[in-house]
């Protein structure tokens, strides 16, 4: 059991990590600094193949007591959690900053979302797929592929 909840804690100890990083993201997003933002992606990827390693420790632990205690093998660990009350609390915890974790992420996408919206914009503004005419009386037309010929 203390096996357990030393690695419950580690992986709520990553997901504050996690968590710090993303923080850090969406401000480096805000000063649209794009150097900052891929250092604090390869950060997050390292985080996240952290965690993923001590979930896959969790699990190969939960299994080897399943079989220890001589568990049915469909109990699950949210059940088997319910036995301790220190466990049932650090997995409560663990939940809690997964979600925390969603909003902020979904926050971050917003916004990446908005700023990706904005650049299009200003790229469209700044680069039209056909240059501006204007006519007779003086209307801002476009007109494509116009040429012209030299006689001689």
């Amino acid at each position: 059991m203390e096996r357990l909840l030393s690695i419950l804690e580690k992986e709520e100890h990553v997901l504050l990590q996690i968590e710090d990083e993303l923080a850090r993201c969406e401000h480096f997003l805000l000063k649209k600094d794009v150097s900052l933002v891929e250092k604090g992606l390869v950060r997050l990827e390292d985080l996240l193949e952290e965690f993923s390693h001590l979930e896959d420790t969790r699990r190969d632990l939960f299994e080897q007591l399943k079989r220890q205690l001589g568990l049915n093998e469909s109990t699950s660990f949210f059940d088997f959690c319910k036995q301790d009350s220190a466990l049932m609390e650090r997995l409560f915890k663990l939940v809690d900053r997964l979600k925390d974790l969603s909003h902020r992420i979904e926050r971050i996408r917003s916004l990446s979302e908005f700023h990706q919206a904005y650049f299009d914009f200003l790229k469209k503004l700044l680069n039209p797929p056909s240059l501006p005419t204007y006519d007779s009386k003086a209307r801002l037309g476009s007109q494509e592929g116009r040429n012209f010929k030299a006689e001689g």
